[in-house]
């Protein structure tokens, strides 16, 4: 019975609490034209669920509004407001106003009908809204239709941002007799005026924007005019003329353009600093990142599309919204501090500066929901960078002055360098001409002792030479007669229905030799042999000769050439790559330019190459080369096969298919690096090393030195110097341009090496003036001969050098005590010759001191060291060490009271017979014999 007594009591208690929880207290209205702002009666119920409907809600328990936990709401969920109204004055006009609701239901008592739905809020459909969006969310009604004996019921559903700050504050409730006076209480607190204003002034620097990128067409004023377009459409949609236009198309309308206005505004500006500050030049790393940042703020806006459009009261939506916002924030400040520390020009640092000031303008509008901040920071950076870009207008201006003075400088540059090349090519056209003659002169007589049968070996490898370099000539001359005739516009093709395969077949095989020469692994894949063409085969043999031959000119030893030609659609194609050096960009810009060397220490005209594409020009075609610096150099071309698309051409119908027509010799002398072949083999015969890259050249010095010289040869100037190093020669003469090591730079080695630096050298070239022979006479060069030279006079000159070296050797003999400075060349000569002093000082006494020893010593093979003091001192390297030894013997016997016995012990002789023996036939005297002439 007890427990049934205390069951009733808990029920009872049960119900008359939720009694009390579900009746709130009456606000009272007593004073007009006034908001209030009630809690205190108020009560409020959460549905999480957010499904109920009005009948559901009305059995659900309401609770007091509690401020603090009302401050920190959330927008998980609806927001249902209970409340009475003591209406204690005779107002005629009612009004709620939500705190711009997003979306509202009241449920209002009505006398003789019941509860009556209303809805509110900036995203339900309304009509016009003349002076706030405000009016979107409130709600207004005449007095006297309610009943206020029953309790009012609405709520909020957050969507936005100012959705879940309008549930953190409560509502307002206000009574009067007029509507305008609700007008004038909202427009007193209205911002309306200031994004009007904003949003206007924004919209203009946008428009202006556009116009100066049309002007400039620089993609940086586009990028900030949409940027500025993006922030004008954030505040826009809050004016009453746009809320009310895009209320009328859809009432959701407005959210989705704030938000990707939002998102479009964070994208563009970052793209637009992104471009301004050139994050691809300058920063390639940060680059790659902030093209990831992009690419997020990309996937962000597409994510918040779907989920506004298809879950508009999703939980999380306003805080990954909020999270968005502030993620953009936080990586754009770090990516600005970073640039803020590494660029140092003004313009970069005011840019920057400015960034920051809008990104602290965009952290208070969000902390506060005030978007005054925002724009105002917006306006302040617009105002910078019109700023910079006047200051940019007026470089520009003056850029676009010098610009234009400089161009036009430019421009009669090049026509004075135009008219300069064909008064060149006149003035070669007009030499070639005279030179046709002479040429012709030589070659005729020449050709006919060649055909002379009792001709001595040497005689006709004299006149081969001569013809040879003669046909060379003859070459040459007529390239630069091509070239002036395409100029002229004079050169016609002669056009002749061929196989244009079987053609470079042949011409290829001319040169199979001269690649042989430096083991060049030439690989060629020709197709289609037997289809037929119109081409010039002048013209194709030039074309061909000349892309081969420098190719070949090129290619290092054990190198490779492919060569490709294949004909498709009457287009003959050809490549041909090699293996080498390769070209730079500015080389490769230059390389069909007449006159141009790409490789200056390469023998050559510089006229092939641009020959070639006039050539292929005018056969409708076209030539490119392509190049990987340090491997490889390729050249493409494509010549026309048809006749009707070529142009100044003459047809041809009796062919002449004789592939024999176009080959010329290129089967030169075989180089020899070697010791000529001679029958001399008196090895006390000076040694001579030639250093000449032109065989014919190289062959012709050999000839006239080796009855006189060992002679001993190079091609080029690293060759030279380990042969210099290998043979000790007595004299060099040497070419000074060739490939791999000019003979400037194989001089200047040779002078600073100990082992080489006494050898006279004879410096061989084409170039003549003052300036290169100084340059020559300047690192030590003993002579300078200019091309082309008298060939008796070049002999005298190496004789001259030697006998110069062999007075001195002579000198030393004389000598008593070595002395560098009186038979040293060069420096580098004293300073071995003072090197030698000294290890003689140190262990000239001792017997056991021995060639191989001395030679370790000074840090020389035997064989170096052995004609290094050969060619000092005229004597070997055992006859020097002797002789030292003997003049340090006849000081001791002349000045000392040494006994004679031990004199040759004192001096490092170890047997005193063989003392007496060595010391009379250098003195022509005993050592005893000496000592009583001389005391």
């Amino acid at each position: 019975m007890r427990n049934i007594l205390l069951l009733f009591f808990v029920i009872i208690h049960i119900t008359s609490t939720a009694q009390q929880n579900n009746t709130p207290l009456s606000v009272e209205l007593s004073v007009k034209d006034s908001i209030y702002s009630p809690l205190s009666g108020v009560l409020l119920y959460k549905d999480f669920s957010k499904q109920l409907d009005f009948k559901q809600i009305t059995l659900q328990s309401f609770d007091q509004i509690d401020i603090t936990e009302l401050k920190n709401s959330k927008p998980n969920a609806f927001y249902w407001y209970k409340f009475k109204i003591d209406l204690k004055t005779d107002s005629k006009i009612i009004y709620f106003f939500t705190v711009i609701s997003d979306a509202s239901d009241f449920y209002i008592p009505l006398k003789n009908i019941g509860y009556k739905k209303y809805e509110t809020g900036t995203y339900v459909k309304k009509g016009n809204i003349t002076y706030d969006i405000e009016q979107a969310s409130s709600l207004n009604l005449r007095t006297d239709i309610i009943d206020f004996s029953k309790p009012f019921y609405f709520n909020k559903k957050p969507i936005s941002n100012a959705g879940k700050l309008s549930v953190r504050n409560s509502f307002g409730v206000l009574i009067t007799d007029h509507k305008s006076v609700v007008g004038d209480i909202v427009r007193e607190q209205s911002i309306v005026n200031y994004l009007e204003f904003y949003s206007s002034a924004i919209f203009v620097a946008c428009l202006l924007f556009i116009v100066s990128f049309f002007i400039t067409k620089d993609k940086n004023f586009l990028n900030y005019s949409i940027y500025l377009f993006f922030v004008a459409g954030i505040f826009a949609p809050s004016t009453p003329l746009i809320f009310s236009l895009l209320n009328s198309i859809h009432p959701m309308l407005a959210f989705y353009i704030r938000n990707l206005n939002v998102i479009g505004a964070s994208f563009f500006y970052f793209y637009f600093i992104y471009g301004i500050l050139e994050f691809k030049t300058f920063h390639n790393r940060l680059y790659k990142i902030a093209n990831y940042f992009l690419l997020s703020i990309i996937f962000y806006a597409v994510f918040d599309l779907i989920i506004s459009i298809f879950y508009p009261h999703f939980d999380y939506h306003i805080d990954i919204f909020f999270a968005f916002r502030v993620y953009f924030g936080s990586v754009a400040l770090l990516f600005f501090i970073y640039l803020f520390i590494v660029r140092k020009e003004l313009i970069s640092r005011i840019i920057l500066i400015s960034s920051f000031v809008l990104i602290i303008g965009n952290l208070a509008a969000i902390i506060t929901g005030n978007g005054l901040y925002f724009l105002n920071t917006v306006f302040i950076e617009i105002l910078i960078f019109s700023g910079i870009v006047s200051y940019n207008n007026k470089l520009n201006n003056q850029n676009r002055i010098k610009n234009k003075y400089d161009l036009e400088n430019e421009r009669k540059r090049k026509q004075e360098l135009i008219q300069l090349d064909k008064a060149k090519s006149h003035f070669f056209s007009n030499i070639s001409h005279e030179l046709r003659t002479p040429l012709t002169l030589i070659s005729s007589p020449i050709q006919n002792k060649l055909e002379d049968k009792n001709l001595t070996d040497k005689d006709r490898s004299d006149f081969e030479l001569i013809l040879n370099n003669s046909n060379r000539i003859s070459e040459l001359v007529n390239q630069i007669l091509d070239i002036s005739k395409i100029e002229a516009g004079s050169l016609t093709l002669s056009l002749q229905k061929l196989h244009p395969i079987q053609k470079i077949n042949a011409i290829i095989k001319d040169f199979e030799y001269a690649s042989s020469i430096k083991n060049i692994n030439f690989l060629n894949y020709l197709n289609h042999h037997d289809e037929e063409g119109w081409f010039d085969p002048d013209a194709l043999y030039k074309i061909v000769s000349n892309l081969i031959s420098n190719a070949i000119k090129y290619t290092p030893e054990n190198g490779s050439i492919i060569f490709n030609a294949n004909i498709k659609e009457s287009t003959l194609f050809i490549e041909i790559k090699n293996t080498g050096n390769g070209l730079t960009k500015e080389q490769l810009a230059l390389v069909f330019k007449r006159f141009y060397q790409a490789h200056s220490e390469q023998t050559g005209s510089g006229i092939g190459l641009a020959l070639v594409n006039e050539l292929v020009k005018l056969h409708e075609g076209n030539i490119t080369v392509d190049s990987k610096l340090n491997e490889w150099t390729s050249f493409n071309l494509s010549i026309s096969l048809d006749k009707n698309l070529i142009k100044n051409a003459t047809i041809v119908e009796n062919n002449i298919d004789d592939t024999s027509l176009y080959q010329t010799s290129h089967k030169n002398s075989n180089f020899k690096t070697n010791t000529s072949d001679t029958d001399n083999t008196n090895k006390e015969l000076p040694i001579l090393l030639i250093v000449e890259d032109n065989e014919d050249l190289n062959h012709l010095l050999q000839e006239n030195f080796k009855n006189n010289y060992i002679v001993i040869s190079a091609k080029d100037g690293v060759e030279g110097f380990k042969l210099a190093l290998q043979h000790i020669p007595d004299i060099i003469i040497s070419d000074i341009m060739m490939p791999k090591k000019d003979g400037i730079e194989l001089t200047n080695e040779l002078k600073n090496d100990e082992r080489t630096s006494h050898i006279p050298i004879i410096l061989l070239t084409a170039k003549a003036g003052e300036e290169n022979e100084l340059s020559g006479l300047q690192i030590g060069v003993d002579d300078y001969i200019t091309k082309p030279f008298n060939q008796k006079i070049l002999t005298t000159k190496v004789a001259n050098l030697i006998a110069i070296r062999q007075k001195l050797q002579s000198r030393y003999s004389q000598e008593i005590v070595l002395t560098p400075k009186d038979i040293a060349i060069t420096p580098t000569d004293e300073n071995f010759l003072n090197k030698v002093q000294k290890v003689l000082d140190e262990y000239l006494i001792e017997s056991s001191f021995s060639v191989e020893e001395f030679s370790r010593i000074i840090g020389m093979s035997r064989m170096q060291l052995h004609r290094k003091i050969k060619a000092l001192t005229g004597l070997t390297t055992s006859e020097f060490v002797r002789s030292q030894r003997l003049k340090l013997a006849a000081q001791l016997l002349k000045n000392s009271d040494t006994n004679i016995s031990q004199v040759g012990y004192a001096v490092g002789f170890n047997n005193h017979s063989y003392f007496t023996k060595c010391f009379k036939e250098t003195y022509h005297c005993t050592p005893t014999e000496y000592a009583t002439k001389e005391s």
